[in-house]
């Protein structure tokens, strides 16, 4: 149905003739010049360009989207292009992006197609999903946040390493499908898919890598793990390298299944040869890709089965090349002996070394031009081989995985849990960046134009601000707030978009004082007077910080602790506004609005689901404190220490085949019960003295020298209680309007 409609479409203005004349025959399909003319009428917008290019491109066509539209991106890294959205696009423009996770030379039918509802409707979905319907793909609705986790889980290493293996090859100048010890087996499907990998454009794989952090921590780990895996060869170390592998496959690879069937069978690993020698005639190898991808994994807590309800052919080409080896003791015990004995491959694996190092290298530096001008080399070097092995690739891979269960480790008609989309919206997976105040009484003031959806605001003169771009520079503290050391970046003439005032969000309190062994549920235990959005110790130092859901729950919860004092464990300890204070983003607030907090419960828990297995299955989320796990009715109670950490637990656990069957869902906070009275207070420790009580303070105004200000004089006040006084920020929302309706 929808291809009845009209298609319009842009490219670069250079290529419109071009382009014009290709589809001139296309009744449904209209070339506009540029892309201000395809988003003024369009209902349905996406953008194919880039990761590098995506926030340039959206600031300059995005302005002229049609109201009401609905925009989505194709890019490899969600996080710069849901970013370039919400920065450039109008307010009354809906977002909703995709990804189609696979290759393409592959067929879509039944591939893994993401949507991320970012900020849409579910009509808009349904209409997004009904655009998408002749694929005949498999829909995944998460979030821009969890898609660049999984992707890069799924992808990053396996990416380097084949990367890696073929630079080791042109460096070597070799064919490998030549050379007598590349032949048979293995070698196989790792010559394929490196020269897959290499049959494709550089920007897929750049993308992916160079703008997604988790993807460059990977990497990274990747390099590691085969230099250190490389010098236990050297020092020919058999135990110790024996001792590290089989401990990062048992991590990685699921017990009890060793008499199940592999991904891949000798019979498919056969179909992939592109020399005339047999299996059966192939020499020894040590497989250090290989081995070092697993180590890799085991180093990053990544089980790669985790992650199957967004698999692709090649991935499960990835996943079945490593689990063939690992899944065969015989052959992993092989393949160790012969690292440290055979010297057949030393310089081979050398020249491997010093490939997945560069390649580390390369994305840490975040150079795309150096990133292609590599890629490209190497490309030229395999490019006569391409049409081939691309084939012979394209062919097996509908043999490994959901269409041929009996074949399959992880089935996925039995084992997939599809998770919908409002279980993963607003998921985070990072701790939310910080707005600062003035150490001295916590407000905030913006001069200039600014937004409160960047992810780090700073007071600065000139309307200056911080914002990310490629590389930002993240210092992660101990409490998991993020400060981005970037230079400061001018951008006066950008529009505002929900601008709304931010004075009265101060929601995050410093704690100091508190006793020598105080633990998380003490703390917890002793808040009161609204729900938490986290809460934080820092023994080091004796404090805490906390920050409410609600500001008006901090605002009362730091008078209350003035005039009554606030007791941890029976001892009184100080509490003050924090110099940072925590930014609730808008869609973390929407989560919570429909239910969302710290504590989880799970409903018809089994009994094979312990305390240690749910920590342990929660211990690779970043600054994640189980605070306390109750059992109770059949049900499990999970106490964290913070909202988005929560969201992301939840979600990590909807997805585990461990907890198929149960119902996870929010559960109240505890710390929104009322304060306790001061005799309940002194209670907790009888040797407390009784604080005093305040006196009641006389009504004034919050700055004397108010009426003196005529700009500002028909300004109400209404922030007695904090001491904050409200900038004027509402002009910047109808200069936004007033500039839209020119527009139109």
């Amino acid at each position: 149905m929808f291809l009845a409609q009209r298609i319009n479409a842009c490219d670069k203005p250079d290529s419109y003739n071009s382009l014009k004349d290709e589809f001139a025959s296309d009744q449904g399909i209209t070339i506009l010049p540029n892309g201000h003319l395809v988003s003024r009428v369009s209902d349905y917008i996406i953008y194919s360009v880039e990761a590098a290019f995506i926030d340039r491109i959206v600031a300059e066509y995005g302005p002229s989207t049609k109201v009401g539209a609905i925009v989505g991106g194709q890019t490899s890294c969600k996080s710069p292009e849901l970013e370039a959205f919400e920065k450039h696009l109008p307010p009354d423009v809906e977002i909703l992006s995709c990804h189609s996770l696979h290759g393409p030379k592959v067929n879509p039918k039944g591939q893994p197609l993401v949507l991320i509802q970012h900020r849409a409707s579910d009509a808009s979905m349904r209409f997004v999903e009904e655009v998408f319907s002749s694929f005949e793909s498999k829909y995944v609705h998460i979030s821009g946040e969890m898609h660049d986790r999984i992707t890069a889980d799924t992808q990053a290493v396996t990416h380097a390493a084949f990367l890696s293996m073929g630079t080791a090859w042109y460096s070597n100048n070799q064919f490998p499908w030549e050379i007598a010890r590349w032949v048979g087996g293995l070698e196989n499907v790792k010559i394929n898919i490196t020269l897959r990998i290499y049959a494709n454009k550089w920007h897929v794989y750049a993308g992916l890598a160079i703008l997604n952090p988790a993807a460059k921590k990977q990497i990274r780990q990747y390099a590691e793990s085969v230099t250190d895996l490389y010098k236990l060869m050297l020092e020919g170390r058999r135990e110790d390298l024996k001792k590290r592998v089989k401990a990062a496959g048992a991590a990685v690879f699921k017990e009890g299944t060793e008499g199940q069937d592999l991904l891949l069978k000798d019979e498919v690993l056969d179909r992939f040869s592109l020399s005339q020698g047999s299996r059966e005639g192939a020499p020894p190898n040590n497989h250090l890709s290989l081995l070092a991808i697993v180590d890799c994994w085991s180093k990053l807590g990544i089980v790669p089965y985790d992650h199957m309800i967004c698999s692709t052919p090649l991935f499960r080409l990835w996943l079945g090349v490593t689990e063939y080896l690992f899944r065969n003791p015989g052959l992993l015990d092989e393949v160790l002996d012969i690292a440290i004995d055979d010297h057949t491959f030393r310089s081979d694996d050398l020249e491997f070394t010093f490939a997945a190092r560069a390649w580390s290298d390369c994305v840490s530096f975040g150079d795309f031009e150096s990133y292609r001008d590599r890629f490209e080399r190497i490309q030229n070097y395999f490019s006569p081989r391409f049409p081939e092995a691309v084939k012979l690739a394209s062919v097996p891979s509908e043999n490994v995985g959901p269409s041929m269960a009996e074949v399959s480790l992880y089935q996925p008609e039995i084992e997939t849990i599809t998770i919908p989309r409002p279980q993963y919206e607003g998921l985070v997976l990072i701790n939310e960046p910080v707005l600062p105040t003035s150490a001295s009484s916590a407000s905030i003031h913006f001069q200039g134009s600014q937004t409160q959806d960047d992810e780090f605001q700073s007071t600065r003169k000139h309307g200056t601000r911080y914002t990310h771009s490629d590389e930002p520079r993240i210092t992660d503290e101990e409490n998991g707030y993020c400060f981005v050391d970037k230079e400061e970046i001018h951008s006066p003439e950008r529009e505002r978009i929900q601008q709304d005032s931010v004075t009265d969000e101060l929601r995050t309190v410093d704690i100091r004082g508190i006793p020598e062994g105080t633990t998380h549920v003490d703390l917890a235990n002793a808040v009161c007077g609204g729900a938490v959005l986290e809460l934080h110790l820092k023994l080091f130092d004796r404090s805490a910080r906390l920050s409410f859901i609600e500001p008006f729950a901090a605002r009362v919860f730091v008078s209350n602790a003035k005039q009554q004092g606030f007791y941890i464990a029976g001892k009184k300890v100080e509490v003050t506004w924090a110099e940072r204070q925590f930014f609730l983003r808008p869609f973390i607030k929407q989560s919570v609005d429909h239910g969302a907090s710290r504590n989880l419960v799970i409903r018809n828990v089994n009994p094979n689901i312990t305390d240690a297995l749910i920590r342990e299955h929660l211990d690779h989320i970043h600054n994640l404190v189980v605070i306390d796990i109750k059992f109770n009715g059949g049900s499990a109670f999970i106490s964290t220490n913070s909202v988005h950490n929560a969201m992301f637990a939840r979600s990590c656990m909807m997805s585990r085949t461990a907890y198929k069957r149960m119902k996870i869902e929010f559960s109240p906070d505890e710390c929104v019960r009322p304060f306790p009275k001061v005799e309940d207070s002194l209670k907790l420790n009888k040797t407390v003295e009784a604080p005093k009580l305040a006196r009641k303070p006389t009504k004034s105004l919050s700055n004397r020298f108010e009426l003196l200000n005529v700009e500002t004089s028909e300004e109400s006040d209404d922030s007695s209680i904090t001491g904050v006084n409200t900038p004027p920020l509402q002009v910047g929302r109808v200069e936004g309007l007033r500039r839209r309706d020119t527009t139109l």
